[in-house]
């Protein structure tokens, strides 16, 4: 059965906040703030900011002892409007075995991952519905620093998150990209350093700032039709050693390709981007198509060349 919790934005401050671990009756953990207790409701808040109320018998008896041992809350110093209650804007948010969502317009934003798991899992595949609506979103820092060796988007999702897949050291060595995906936030799989290979689907529009920065293992890199353009920082310190840039890429941000120290042949099969200055930093020689336009001798300080002219 499904827990239904509320989330609140508070207000005020919280006057001697201390940030604990607490536990559930059902074993679950999460590190969060006392703020108060109204009638057995518990408001906790979480690192984020977001405050959430669980019942006070649905956590551990340390848990409740620990409640039971704080002072009411002071009384608001004088002129001081104390908190209202109907001011605070509130939003569902909803789990399903260890997937904590939200439903936006009738669709589900993923906005954190409670499983822990065996390190090393081998693999994950999000669902496309959940309670019958379709799995949309996967927000940030949703699964950072997952346990899973193989994550599998399906092509419900539309959006991925900033840092969504972050700090993954040892353990995702592949994700396969659902064919709807239109953006890739920032840093959404830094850190990542297992990750072998990755394709970029047509649908995607952006990729974000460092959103592969510092996959030391990927070698792999495929760009498809579609996407129009590279976050600055984007692939930097990667392990390729060459990438074709396709025809749809508008902009290419500053040091983009950098510390990529393998990297020696970029093909570009489209027009010239504008020149944002360093992309890359390694002994790089671009190679472009006869009929394309605003290419001179060099691009961001790296010789061009003809692709019939490539070794």
């Amino acid at each position: 059965m499904r827990i239904l919790i509320f989330f609140f934005i508070v207000l005020g401050s919280v006057c001697n906040a201390e940030l604990r671990t607490w536990t559930a009756v059902n074993g679950k953990k999460v590190e969060a703030e006392f703020v108060s207790n109204n009638d057995g409701q518990i408001s906790l808040k979480m690192k984020t900011g977001k405050v959430f109320k669980v019942p006070l018998n649905k956590l551990s008896k340390a848990d409740q002892d620990f409640i039971a041992a704080k002072s009411s809350p002071p009384e608001p110093a004088k002129g001081e409007a104390p908190v209202n209650s109907n001011s605070k804007q509130s939003e569902e948010v909803l789990i399903d075995s260890d997937l904590w969502y939200v439903v936006e317009d009738g669709t589900v934003k993923i906005i954190q991952n409670r499983s822990g798991g065996l390190l090393g899992n081998p693999g994950t595949r999000l669902p496309e519905k959940i309670d019958g609506k379709p799995v949309t979103s996967i927000g940030p820092k949703a699964y950072a620093g997952t346990d899973q060796r193989v994550f599998i988007i399906p092509d419900t999702v539309t959006d991925i998150g900033e840092e969504a897949f972050a700090n993954c050291f040892s353990t995702l060595r592949e994700v396969k990209i659902g064919k709807n995906v239109t953006s890739i936030g920032k840093g959404t799989f830094r850190f990542s350093m297992p990750l072998k290979s990755i394709t970029i689907p047509g649908s995607v529009v952006n990729i974000g700032e460092e959103a592969f920065f510092g996959c030391r293992t990927l070698a792999d890199i495929t760009l498809n039709e579609g996407v129009t353009s590279i976050g600055e920082k984007a692939f930097v310190n990667t392990y390729i050693k060459g990438i074709t840039i396709p025809k749809s890429i508008k902009s290419v941000g500053k040091d983009a390709f950098e510390s990529c120290s393998r990297l020696t042949t970029v093909t570009f099969l489209g027009d010239a981007p504008e020149e944002v200055g360093r992309v890359f930093s390694s002994k790089v020689i671009i190679y472009r198509k006869a009929d394309a336009k605003g290419w001179g001798e060099t691009w961001g300080g790296k010789p061009v060349k003809l692709i019939s002219e490539k070794p």
